[in-house]
């Protein structure tokens, strides 16, 4: 008889289970993002160690957890009417549990900034965080189709001012290419509105899927795409104030374009009204796009190995943390109480 300890049975499924739901309600995946996004500001402009470079990486990517596990703890009785089904109202995270994470990531991420130098980056990482915070919690409550598009706007302030902290003053050509992870972030919430348009429709939030149908938010993904597209290829080639390797950044860069492209297959190949698998699969293409066009901007900065090594890093937890994204369908509602959406009708030229 062994006198090692026994694992219940069902162990390793509350573990899964629990995993699965601080990654959504945490998001990591956004925070590898983000994380990469920093780095990449700061790789640009300073020829630091690679430790100062980690630093740099995972102190925006804390705090973008931080943020995540805080939107979910204030939020949760807003969310226990519109989302029932997220982690802490269905009570599949404590709203006890996601403080203590809200804390210890910020915590951890203000501790590490002192890494990167000077007060003013410590001053300018809590402005940027409380800033973005408070951007995203006006424009998310605005009513209008268009508000996806505010969205990015945090990802690519705090490009362009981690960039600017790091090299003493702006440079220009470096802050407008953060218009491409504006642009790249700005696809990925028009797929999650698709996803949350019936959530939207009985709340009354007008977003264009809910108010003007998955055809026109089609039509406006394809837009956004071929200006991102633009922007990614072309982009870099106007970047003159640092050395910028573009032979090291286009293989990100086509990566990147692949999967963008295949998700654009995919819902475009999906049936109408567009909901569940395909919608999903759509976000973890753009998902993952994202994060390659980052780690290529590490790479042209001359960091190749540590961009490669962090991308790795990054595509793993990505991977494990798509699965916790949740369906715009809350939990104990079935699917068929749900109405379809319905494409507004087209009157014939005359």
């Amino acid at each position: 008889m062994s006198g090692a300890a026994t694992i219940p049975a069902d162990g390793g499924n509350r573990i899964r289970t629990a995993l699965a739901a601080h990654m959504e309600c945490g998001r990591p995946d956004v925070g590898c993002y983000v994380g990469l996004v920093g780095l990449a500001g700061v790789a640009l402009v300073s020829g630091r160690s690679a430790w100062y470079l980690v630093a740099a990486f995972l102190v925006p990517a804390l705090l973008s957890t931080g943020a995540y596990y805080a939107g979910a703890y204030f939020d949760r009785n807003l969310d226990a009417v519109a989302k029932p089904g997220k982690p802490v109202p269905s009570g599949r995270v404590s709203a006890r549990s996601a403080l203590i994470a809200m804390v210890v990531c910020t915590v951890a991420g203000l501790a590490l900034a002192p890494v990167l130098g000077s007060p003013a980056v410590v001053l300018g990482l809590v402005v940027v965080s409380a800033g973005a915070l408070a951007l995203y919690g006006r424009f998310a409550r605005l009513r209008r189709p268009l508000r996806i598009f505010t969205r990015g706007i945090a990802t690519m302030v705090a490009f362009g001012f981690v960039l600017s902290l790091a090299n003493g003053s702006p440079l220009w050509d470096l802050v407008f290419a953060a218009l491409i992870f504006w642009q790249q972030d700005s696809m990925l919430h028009q797929v999650l509105a698709v996803e949350d348009t019936e959530v939207d429709r009985r709340a009354g939030v007008q977003t264009l899927p809910s108010r003007y149908g998955h055809k026109a938010a089609l039509v406006l993904l394809v837009v956004t795409f071929v200006f991102w597209f633009s922007s990614a290829a072309f982009q870099p080639a106007t970047i003159q104030s640092r050395p910028f390797d573009a032979l090291a950044y286009t293989p990100f860069a086509a990566v990147g374009t692949v999967l963008a492209i295949a998700a654009l297959v995919v819902l475009f190949r999906a049936p109408r009204p567009l909901a569940g698998r395909p919608v999903l699969r759509a976000y973890g293409l753009l998902a993952l796009a994202r994060l390659c066009v980052a780690a290529g901007f590490v790479a042209a900065a001359g960091d190749l190995v540590l961009g490669l090594v962090l991308l790795a890093g990054s595509l793993v937890v990505t991977f494990l943390a798509l699965p916790a994204v949740p369906a715009a369908v809350p939990q104990g509602v079935p699917e068929a109480a749900v109405e379809p959406v319905v494409e507004p009708a087209v009157e014939p030229a005359e």
